[in-house]
């Protein structure tokens, strides 16, 4: 029996079915079609005849997508099969598929993309923020600095639009009309995706950016002296060209001066939007908090389970009953004075968030061991993780070492935060900007800086995340 598997866990909104008519156009007809589809795609999908569906929750995980293909290739029991999808892992057979798919027909879904929805949804750049090409080249320089050229690492994309802003007052929300465009950065990616530059992962808002190409001309961004341009900002730019690179590599001096110059204005452009707001938004993006409400006592959740218990814990499922902790003693509401919806019920917290967030945290800072006690190094996937043990020890500053790996996601992906920022970070961390919240993140840098995870630019008072990883030293701990 010919059967069609069809992927469709990454087609836009309102694509699926131009896709699937392209493919009904080019492809001989198949006696049955089983479909990998995303829940909010099911009604669609359901329709149509002589098929078959699978449903994905996180089509963002491309791992849960090759499980359900896995599960449907082996039930299939046939030789005529093909395979569709934009997955690059899927239709090139990479890791677990290679040998699943070794004699199997793979095609990648975007050849069959009808030609009206190729452009970057329907939408244009507004030129009068900058040409077109200035801003690609922008946006080039800004992922080679945060990737380190690394095409390997993603770059969420919550984290773009500040980085660019960094670079030129221009990208701001609130420094024209123009900035305001609604989707502005889903634009300027889909253009930067359509020229070969990027490839995008996932769905809104947990879409990572890869970067894939250089565009033909543009200049190559070489060190930290390119992204922290020597101009304040637009006004001093009486062209639209785009900058030229620099002919060499910056001292610290040098990156030290220009970030002196750029630093104080570029604290108050971003105090428009809030500090705290937008360091709040970069976590989330990476999946990464901040649960200013709850956060500290789930880790002193963490440490009463480990400390009460003698045996060997998994690590998901002390997440599980130390948030399962958390929830019994917060309040029935959580009070949100500022906020335009109110208050926000304690069973509409996002307590299954704080699950993953607990098991992310501990396995990046390095609390997670293997069945045999070995250590899990941090630089795995997070699904190396779900099978692990926590930690036998734990350090008595659990919070700490804990909350020091949110600032290193916010200095990796914001290289312009300055002492001026304690109190943004204060109050994204903790909700709180008094003194003791300020002495809370003082200590957290005081401990990165002494750990090596952090360091500082002679002459200037930025931090920048350090070239090595090291893992926290577990001096005073808590042992089970």
């Amino acid at each position: 029996m010919s059967v069609h598997i069809i992927d469709l866990t990454r087609a836009r909104e309102q694509v699926e079915s131009g896709i699937v008519q392209e493919l009904w156009n080019r492809n001989p007809t198949p006696q049955f079609r089983h479909f990998i589809a995303r829940e909010d795609q099911l009604e669609f999908v359901e329709q149509l005849d002589d098929s078959d569906v699978t449903s994905v929750r996180n089509n963002y995980v491309v791992e849960e997508v090759i499980d359900a293909l896995i599960s449907v290739v082996q039930r299939s029991q046939t030789t005529d099969l093909r395979v569709f999808s934009f997955h690059q892992e899927v239709f090139r057979k990479q890791g677990r598929l290679t040998d699943i798919l070794r004699d199997v027909e793979t095609h990648g879904l975007r050849d069959y993309l009808p030609p009206k929805v190729t452009s970057a949804q329907f939408e244009e750049w507004p030129n009068e923020i900058m040409p077109l090409e200035e801003a690609l080249s922008f946006l080039q320089g800004t992922l080679e600095y945060l990737t380190s050229g690394n095409p390997a690492k993603p770059i969420h994309k919550a984290a773009i639009r500040p980085a660019l802003e960094i670079r030129d007052l221009r990208f701001g929300k609130n420094y024209s009309t123009a900035s305001q465009t609604p989707k502005l950065m889903k634009i300027l990616l889909g253009q930067a995706e359509e020229r070969g530059m990027i490839r995008q992962v996932g769905r809104d808002p947990e879409v990572k950016v890869y970067l894939q190409g250089r565009l033909p001309g543009a200049n190559q961004i070489a060190g930290t002296e390119n992204y922290f341009p020597d101009s304040a900002g637009p006004a001093s730019q009486k062209s639209n060209s785009v900058p030229q690179q620099a002919n060499h590599v910056a001292s610290p001096g040098d990156v030290a001066r220009r970030h002196a110059q750029r630093s104080a204005p570029l604290v108050q452009s971003t105090a428009r939007q809030g500090r705290s707001q937008a360091f709040s938004e970069v976590l989330r993006a990476h999946d990464f908090g901040p649960y200013p409400e709850v956060r500290l006592s789930l880790y002193q959740n963490i440490l009463n389970i480990r400390s009460e218990s003698q045996e060997s814990l998994r690590l998901r499922d002390v997440a599980v009953s130390a948030v399962a902790k958390v929830r019994d003693q917060a309040d029935d509401v959580f009070r949100r004075p500022k906020s335009k919806k109110g208050d926000l019920p304690k069973s509409k917290y996002d307590w299954e968030g704080l699950e993953r967030f607990a098991i992310n945290v501990l396995f990046r800072a390095g609390f997670v061991v293997d069945a045999e006690g070995n250590d899990l190094p941090p630089d795995l996937s997070i699904w190396a993780a779900l099978g692990g043990r926590l930690s036998p020890s734990l350090p008595e500053n659990l919070s700490v070492v804990l909350d020091g790996e949110l600032i290193v996601v916010l200095i990796s992906s914001l290289p312009d935060i300055t002492l001026a920022d304690v109190g943004n970070l204060a109050g994204c961390l903790l909700a709180s900007r008094d003194d003791s919240g300020k002495q809370y993140v003082y200590d957290i840098i005081e401990y990165l800086l002494s750990e090596g995870r952090v360091e500082g630019i002679p002459g200037s008072n930025v931090l920048l995340p350090s070239s090595g990883r090291q893992h926290p030293v577990n001096v005073g701990v808590v042992s089970r």
